[in-house]
């Protein structure tokens, strides 16, 4: 079996009851998106406008045209303070998810 996020045929994402070898190969497209689990946080939630909330600090990225740029800014900042970081697994190219680190 082929691993929906690297595209390895053995790697450490597969786990050891899997039989790695005889399975057929995926098509490399086919890669879907990390499902959210119970210890991964938004960094971002939509508010009551549809604007974009910072769960971390409570700041506001208004609806706009700057909507992304500003999120990608903010985003960026909490990366820098290691309060959040960069997921790009099974996003198109260019997205960012910004997610909270576990304390």
């Amino acid at each position: 079996m082929t691993c929906t996020y690297c595209g390895r045929v053995r790697c450490h994402h597969l786990g050891p009851e899997e039989n790695q070898q005889t399975a057929p190969n995926r098509h490399r497209c086919a890669v879907l998106p990390p499902t959210p689990t119970a210890t991964t946080l938004n960094l971002f939630a939509l508010g009551d406008r549809a604007e974009l909330v910072c769960v971390a600090c409570s700041h506001v990225i208004p609806n706009g045209p700057d909507a992304a740029y500003l999120r990608a800014r903010h985003g960026q900042w909490h990366v820098r303070r290691r309060e959040a970081v960069e997921d790009r697994r099974g996003l198109p190219e260019g997205a960012v998810r910004y997610t909270l680190v576990k304390r």
